[in-house]
C-alpha cells in the first residue's frame, strides 16, 4: 500500500491564492505538472468524477508545424484529493508546445494526475483527430493496489 505523506494545504484561502496566481506556461520538452493544484475531496470514495477536455493540443515530434488535437476524458474515483479545474486546464494547455507522440500522452497524464490525487482508480481516454488518414485512440487505466471496483459502491454513503 502506498504510504505517501500529503503536504498539500487544505485551507481554502491558500488554494484560492494558488488558483488566482496561475499563469499560462509552456515548455518544449515536458508537461508542467507544477501547474496542477489539489483540492480536498469532501466525499472520498462516494462519487465518481469525469472531466472532458475538448481542446487538447500538442506537437508532432517529427513535424512541429502540425499540431495534434484530441478530446481527453478523465474518469476517477477520488479519495482525499481532486484536481482544481482551472489548474487542470492550464496544465493541459502547457502541452501546446511539447513534442510528444500520441501514444505517450495518456501515460504522461496518468502518472502526473495519479501522483497528484492518489485516487481509487483513474481512467484516461484520448481521442485524437485524424492525421495522415489515421485515427488514434489511447486509453490508460490505473487502480489502487488492493482496491476492487466490483465490491466498492461509490454511491453508498459511509456510515
Amino acid at each position: 500500500m502506498d504510504t505517501k505523506k500529503w503536504t498539500y494545504s487544505t485551507e481554502r484561502e491558500d488554494i484560492f491564492k494558488r488558483v488566482k496566481g496561475l499563469t499560462f506556461e509552456y515548455s518544449i520538452k515536458d508537461s508542467l505538472p507544477k501547474l496542477l493544484i489539489p483540492v480536498p475531496c469532501n466525499n472520498p470514495g462516494q462519487e465518481e468524477v469525469a472531466h472532458t477536455a475538448f481542446e487538447y493540443t500538442s506537437l508532432c515530434p517529427f513535424n512541429q508545424l502540425q499540431p495534434d488535437n484530441a478530446k481527453i476524458t478523465f474518469k476517477f474515483l477520488p479519495d482525499q484529493w481532486i484536481v482544481e479545474l482551472k489548474s487542470l486546464k492550464y496544465y493541459l494547455t502547457s502541452f501546446r508546445m511539447v513534442r510528444i507522440f500520441h501514444e505517450d500522452v495518456v501515460p504522461t497524464l496518468l502518472k502526473e494526475l495519479w501522483d497528484l490525487m492518489d485516487p481509487f482508480y483513474l481512467d484516461i481516454y484520448a481521442d485524437f483527430n485524424i492525421r495522415g488518414g489515421i485515427k488514434t485512440e489511447s486509453r490508460g487505466y490505473r487502480v489502487r493496489p488492493g482496491w476492487d471496483m466490483k465490491t466498492h459502491n461509490p454511491y453508498k454513503k459511509a456510515p
